[in-house]
């Protein structure tokens, strides 16, 4: 089957690339503010001096040859995510933790409320172009004796049936995870065999990992739990002012994150990350929508790829603040530039970089993924799909769309859009003319107001795990 790819860096490139990082790992070394992470590297021969760690070729060489090459995901209802060597489906994740909602009622940015987390959950769970997602808001209004990252995981769990990245800050964090996914897997063994949930964390830029993450990493990897680990440098700010040198920088921080989790537990399962971002020079923010930005998604898919490992980037992201054509045209190209590149997953779906969630924005990086992943499944050229036959009736002077192979095909390769309008100027404006926003709001508040989960078995044992974590601390 012909599928499109596309590539930025020659296998030279990125070999060069790939040396270049371990000449950093080796001679200038990563800072490490954990003991715990410093003493299973020193243990594994790196040299180590104060906070700085110096890693060995050999023992990142080691890392990537012990990482599996394969990870599966799993929802509550088992519904299932492959990831890794030799994937040819994408997936797509809904990004946290967000401290801006756009009300649904009036547009306007606020501080989002518990129910609006579930609002949005319950709109995520429906969509069936979104595969997974982290806890997508920070509500305000928590329980005091609940932190807010461990209350917006537990009204998550209970709005959706999808896999959930959590948040986790430390190994308590990590244990709390695990108590829950052991619940309702039924034990521990299930919960490994069947990770309802993965962590996620994040490198500090430029070549930091701080206490609380590597902690988080080191107890994921005891645990084999799934640890996505994501570097998001700013270039130009954290990171070289050239992609290249971003990209040797970012790939040292992923490698070397992958060296302690493998050193800490063979095949620790490792999810290799790339949100490396621009900053734009004239206002010091964030760019996440300029061609830079989907730049850097190609070179991150390549690069996780070359080692063969599952791997992620950030897109459908957007410098916008509002769902407008801005958010659309930006959502679309860092999406589809890591889809293309070969990324398993593309991370993201909202707005003003990852600060805000806006239902409607969610319905339309739905409608944008249901295209990509189209693209991505290429055409199919064999002796049905050549459809000579077909093409031989219509010279005879009958239809297509009479025809079984029409029947057949169309399902199979035309891709029907949720709220893209298709119709004639007359059929539109008999609609009201409605515009694309006005579509996604409408439908937004049907979902929500109509779609029901699976309930959570187990909530108030659930409830318990999650306020006895927080009493540990």
């Amino acid at each position: 089957m012909g599928k499109p790819k596309l590539k930025v860096f020659s296998n030279d490139e990125l070999r060069c690339i790939h040396d270049s990082s371990l000449e950093i790992l080796e001679r200038i070394g990563v800072n490490i503010t954990s003991n715990v992470g410093i003493k299973i590297l020193e243990r594994a021969g790196a040299e180590v001096q104060g906070k700085l760690v110096k890693i060995p070729s050999y023992l990142v060489k080691e890392s990537i040859k012990k990482a599996p090459k394969h990870i599966k995901l799993y929802g509550r209802e088992k519904e299932r995510i492959c990831i890794g060597k030799d994937n040819d489906t994408i997936y797509f994740k809904v990004s946290g933790i967000a401290t801006n909602y756009l009300d649904l009622n009036n547009g306007r940015r606020r501080q989002p409320l518990s129910k609006d987390l579930a609002s949005v959950v319950r709109l995520i769970d429906y969509l069936k172009n979104i595969h997974f997602l982290q806890p997508p808001l920070a509500p305000i209004d928590h329980p005091p004796k609940i932190k807010t990252e461990r209350y917006a995981f537990l009204v998550t769990l209970e709005n959706t049936t999808k896999h959930i990245s959590a948040e986790a800050y430390n190994s308590n964090d990590v244990q709390t995870i695990l108590k829950v996914g052991a619940k309702i897997a039924g034990n521990e063994e299930e919960f490994k065999k069947n990770p309802v949930f993965s962590i996620i964390i994040c490198t500090v830029s430029p070549l930091i990992h701080e206490a609380g993450a590597t902690s988080t990493l080191i107890e994921a990897a005891k645990h084999k739990i799934p640890i996505i680990v994501s570097s998001g440098p700013l270039s130009g700010a954290t990171s070289p002012a050239t992609l290249a040198g971003t990209m040797v920088q970012v790939n040292a921080e992923l490698l070397s994150a992958l060296t302690i989790a493998e050193m800490t537990a063979n095949g620790a399962p490792f999810v290799y990350v790339v949100s490396a971002r621009s900053m734009d020079m004239r206002t010091g923010n964030i760019a996440n929508g300029g061609p830079e930005y989907g730049l850097l998604r190609i070179c991150g898919a390549q690069l996780g790829k070359y080692y063969d490992l599952p791997t992620g980037v950030s897109g459908l992201l957007t410098d916008s603040k509002i769902p407008d054509i801005q958010a659309g045209y930006e959502a679309m190209m860092s999406g589809i530039m890591g889809a293309l590149s070969g990324a398993d997953f593309i991370m993201g779906c909202s707005l003003k970089a990852n600060n805000a969630i806006s239902c409607e924005f969610l319905i339309i990086c739905n409608e944008i993924a249901g295209y990509i992943s189209r693209i991505i499944n290429g055409v199919e050229v064999d002796q049905e799909t050549l459809a000579l036959p077909s093409i031989k009736e219509a010279i005879s002077g009958r239809s297509f769309i009479a025809m079984k192979h029409t029947l057949k095909f169309v399902p199979k390769e035309h891709y029907v859009p949720l709220i893209s309008d298709r119709s004639d100027w007359k059929a539109w404006e008999k609609e009201g003319c409605r515009t694309l926003h006005e579509a996604a709001k409408e439908l937004a508040k049907k979902i929500i107001s109509t779609h029901k989960p699976k309930s959570l078995e187990k909530n108030e044992e659930i409830k318990r795990i999650i306020e006895e974590g927080e009493n540990l601390k």
